[in-house]
């Protein structure tokens, strides 16, 4: 799946427009507790800007609107739906993480999988929604 994570690693000169439209996006968001359902993350926000300024799902580098994105070998070889690392030669380093972004039954679910060595898929976010509509 494709997805730029800018928390791994971001440098900017200033006066770049394409932060601009990422910064103007964010402002009338709100992130408080209470509304955080239907909240996206904000590598889900930050790929879908850059998809619209020509990113594409490849593995190569792209040089996107001013900025360089590197695939998720060279700073994020964790898969975080498996928790299996895909280190390769290009790998600079790890960005270890704990799926923060996901609800508890999500995180809970994942480890489940892991753990028995299964994929994973949403089979508690199908419960969980069930149970809302009971």
């Amino acid at each position: 799946t494709l997805g730029v994570a800018p928390g791994l690693g971001l440098g900017v000169n200033p006066g770049l427009g394409l932060y601009k439209e990422i910064l103007d996006f964010y402002a009338p968001l709100s992130f408080i507790e209470e509304s955080k359902k239907g909240t996206e993350t904000v590598v889900k926000y930050t790929t879908r800007i850059l998809c619209r300024h020509g990113l594409k799902d490849t593995p190569d580098i792209q040089e996107v609107a001013g900025i360089t994105i590197y695939p998720k070998e060279y700073f994020c070889p964790k898969d975080y739906t498996t928790g299996k690392m895909s280190i390769t030669g290009k790998s600079v380093s790890i960005h270890h993480f704990g799926a923060s972004w996901l609800p508890f039954y999500e995180r809970l679910e994942h480890r489940i999988w892991q753990l028995l060595g299964l994929k994973p898929h949403r089979l508690m976010w199908h419960v969980n929604q069930w149970i809302r509509n009971i």
